[in-house]
This record gives structure tokens, sequence and C-alpha cells, in this order.
């Protein structure tokens, strides 16, 4: 959480205008935003040069394909993880992202038995219409010795939020006043 908390510092000091950026989703080791330009576009004229000279203390190298591939692996600097045109943040661990290449997770859900689930238009149904959807888990267990097998039921989307306040819209969610 503090390496995103260092991130939410650098866009308020850098960038323009604080409606060119909006959290998206977070999570222990990412962070989702939602920007209205490449961020190197978005930082104010006065400070370019100062962001510049800092840049690599937050963004990995770019140079040089040695400095890259170095950074590419470096802890604590920020690595874009994927780029798409939109994003459906359900909960913890339960987003779908489309463009050119589409990215969701469901924890704890079989992707391929439930592939008629995991899709885009399951995503905006469970947010806008507030309702769960369900999905079934098939596998093997070793148990006592047996191996067994199993079926499981479970909640596979939910529009529940239990990590923030969500505002009335049933998208946004405020900073916490802690």
């Amino acid at each position: 959480m503090l390496k995103e908390s260092i991130l939410y510092s650098m866009l308020c000091k850098y960038t323009t205008e604080r409606i060119d950026y909006q959290y998206m989703y977070m999570d222990t080791d990412s962070a989702y935003m939602a920007l209205t330009d490449d961020f190197e576009n978005l930082v104010k004229p006065e400070l370019r040069n100062e962001f510049v000279k800092n840049r690599n203390t937050w963004f990995p190298r770019t140079d040089t394909n040695e400095n890259k591939a170095f950074d590419k692996r470096k802890p604590g600097l920020f690595k874009t993880e994927h780029e798409g045109d939109g994003m459906i943040a359900l909960c913890s661990k339960t987003y779908y992202t489309w463009g050119s290449k589409d990215k969701f997770s469901s924890k704890g859900v079989q992707n391929e038995r439930n592939n008629t689930i995991l899709k885009k238009d399951e995503y905006q149904r469970c947010l806008v219409d507030e309702k769960t959807i369900d999905c079934q888990n098939k596998g093997f267990r070793y148990i006592d010795g047996t191996m067994k097998t199993y079926e499981q039921d479970k909640i596979g989307l939910t529009p529940i939020y239990v990590k923030g306040v969500v505002m009335d819209d049933g998208i946004h969610i405020p900073p916490l006043n802690i």
C-alpha cells in the first residue's frame, strides 16, 4: 500500500489536473488507473525538468535495451502490467480489462470451466444489476488416503465491495478518511 501511496503523491505533484487520472483498482502489488493521456504528457510544464531528472527513481529506464531489460525485473519501480481501453473492477481480485488484449481475474474460479461466465458482459451485468453470478468448480482431492472428486458451487462474480465505501453511483470509491 505504501508504494501506491507514493504513486498517488507523485501524480498529485507532477500531473496537470486531478481529472486527468483516476484510480480504478488496487491490489497488494498493483495499481490500475485510468489516464486521459500518456503519463508523461500529463506532467505539469513547470515541473517537467524535475520529473525527467527523477523519472528513473520511479519508472524503468528506456534509454538502452540493456537498461530496459535490467529495470524490468528491478523491485520498487512502477511498471506497466497491462494497458487497455476500459476496466470493470468488481471487488478484490475480480476484474475485467479490455482493449487490444483482454485480461481478467476472478479469484478462486476455474477459468476454463466457467468461460461463459468470465466475459465482459457478465462482469458488467454483475455491476449494473448488483447481483452475484454463480459458477462451479470441479476437481480431485486426496483426502484420508483416498482420491475423491468434488463439485463446488460458489459465487464467481460479486458486486459487493468490502474494502471501501462505494458512492451512490455504485462506481466511485472516495479515499477513506482515516
